[in-house]
């Protein structure tokens, strides 16, 4: 039985990575940034970003990440589940 070779054009995946990154993951990063409130901390939504990374190569892979920069994230977080509401409701 002869070896199969299978030569990968590794610059497709690449491309239909961003492209569900563009058109899935960065949607729904957005609609959880949207959706992020907590009581008490009325200005946190706007020092929620979305941090995308798109893929350039084969050692890496394309994100789309909601990063909370807000000063207490980690203890408003902790309280109220911010972030874990907005994804369930994204």
């Amino acid at each position: 039985m002869a070896d199969v070779k299978i030569k990968w054009r590794i610059g497709a995946f690449v491309e239909i990575a961003n492209a569900v990154n563009a058109a899935v993951c960065i949607p729904a990063a957005q609609r959880v940034k949207g959706a992020v409130t907590a009581p008490g901390h009325e200005d946190m939504p706007r020092m929620v970003h979305v941090v995308t990374d798109p893929r350039s190569g084969a050692g890496d892979f394309a994100h789309a990440r909601v990063v909370n920069a807000y000063p207490s994230a980690l203890q408003v977080e902790a309280k109220y589940g911010s972030l874990a509401r907005a994804l369930g409701s994204a």
